[in-house]
């Protein structure tokens, strides 16, 4: 299903174009060179041209892009070497724990193991 199909059909958008416009743009509003140019004009309406410029050298937007970069990965390697919740967060059937029912493999009250077979 395509992303403009699902915006009309199930989201029911009057204007799914231009929400895939408007995506766009948040997207690019996130890019490190656009975020800066942001924070540049934002300096200069302050009256701080001098920062302005400072922020718009290609140098500093290299260290901030590989800063966001390195932030980034950071992040991810730290997220994937975070275990999943453990079995304790689990049904009790998958946790081991809860009522065990006849023929689940318990051993039956004769001791002989062979209730494992149902005998």
């Amino acid at each position: 299903m395509s992303l403009i199909t699902v915006l009309d059909q199930v989201f029911q958008l009057d204007d799914p174009e231009g929400e895939i416009s408007r995506i766009f743009e948040d997207i690019a509003n996130l890019d490190p060179v656009f975020v800066l140019e942001h924070v540049a004009q934002a300096l200069e309406k302050a009256g701080q041209p001098e920062f302005a410029a400072r922020i718009r050298q290609v140098e500093f937007q290299k260290a901030f892009a590989e800063d966001v970069r390195n932030k980034q990965l950071q992040m991810a390697a730290e997220s994937m070497s975070q275990p999943g919740p453990g079995p304790e967060t689990g049904a009790p059937s998958a946790t081991g724990g809860g009522q065990p029912r006849p023929g689940q493999g318990q051993p039956s009250e004769g001791g002989s193991g062979l209730g494992l077979l149902g005998m």
